[in-house]
């Protein structure tokens, strides 16, 4: 993913979101500054924040994600 954001010219701009623990763009706590792209096992808090997108059910959001990461 790395690579192929390098030959896409890189990100101009990027619309991050902020979980109620704090977390930026799926980077739960406890994520290395330079944590790079790369898949995110989601917390049960996340999960039950974003069941708003899945109906109220959060059997039906995704366990895990993939983001950025903060480096």
């Amino acid at each position: 993913f790395e690579a192929a954001i390098a030959a896409a010219g890189g990100v101009d701009l990027q619309l991050l979101g902020i979980g109620t623990d704090g977390h930026v763009a799926f980077n739960e706590p406890g994520s290395s500054l330079g944590s790079r792209t790369r898949l995110k096992t989601l917390t049960q808090q996340t999960r039950r924040d974003n069941s708003r997108f899945f109906g109220g059910d959060v059997a039906a959001v995704p366990r895990h994600c993939l983001t950025q990461g903060l480096g």
